[in-house]
């Protein structure tokens, strides 16, 4: 077993690496986004991977940002930390090679955006919305975080999801294909493992090209990697 430690910790099954999220609300901060970054380091230096699950612990997958934290930040504490959160989400969108989020609990705002920057995702059935409530406290979006959800949820689906904040429940996000499997609680994690197993059964990956085909795949999305503040009030 790992040691776990920190808001962030990573464990290995025999090809697939586990991104354990177990900060609470896993809200996130510098600290949160540093430990991110630090496990997805431990992954990609581990040439025995093949897949990556990532998941929280409890009724959060993420929250979304520590906004107690952002708003007392100055401007430019607030635009870097933007960046940061932005090139995060790249990093996810290009990983090299197949992630899977295994969604817990709540995944809202930015945690839901971090959760569509993998791959697939595998939701709890029984507890938990995704949703992006950035519109009940009075904040829009990001030119990159708006592109991102545009093209991660179905046209029809935009103003509900993105506008009007709707919270999805598992049937709901898998029913507008946000999510590709749900389950109980007690197999999610085994659940996103299968998911994984079959999708490296096809064949084996090479991490470069899975790299190069994700950058290709989504190069409209992070050409318009856009650095503002995309928590600006209304």
């Amino acid at each position: 077993m790992a040691e776990r430690h920190g808001k962030v910790f990573v464990e290995f099954k025999d090809d697939i690496a586990i991104i354990r999220l177990i900060g609470g609300e896993n809200r996130l901060d510098p600290v949160f986004i540093s430990e991110f970054n630090n496990a997805l380091n431990q992954v990609e230096g581990n040439v025995r991977i093949n897949a990556l699950i990532t998941t929280g612990e409890g009724k959060f997958y993420s929250n979304g940002i520590n906004l107690r934290w952002l708003n007392a930040q100055p401007e430019k504490v607030k635009q870097e930390f933007v960046t940061s959160v932005n090139k995060l989400c790249v990093r996810l969108l290009t990983f090299p090679m197949p992630t899977l989020a295994a969604i817990n609990g709540h995944a809202f705002a930015a945690g839901m955006m971090i959760a569509l920057c993998h791959d697939y995702r595998v939701m709890r059935q029984d507890r938990g919305w995704m949703c992006m409530n950035e519109v009940f406290n009075g904040m829009t979006f990001q030119v990159f975080m708006l592109n991102l959800l545009k093209t991660k949820i179905a046209s029809k689906d935009h103003l509900n999801a993105i506008v009007f904040g709707h919270r999805y429940t598992a049937d709901d996000a898998k029913a507008i294909e946000v999510v590709h499997a749900i389950s109980d609680m007690s197999t999610l994690e085994s659940t996103a493992c299968s998911l994984a197993k079959k999708i490296l059964s096809r064949g084996d990956m090479d991490r470069a090209v899975v790299k190069r085909l994700k950058e290709n795949l989504y190069t409209d999305l992070i050409s318009n990697n856009v650095v503002t503040n995309s928590l600006a009030k209304l």
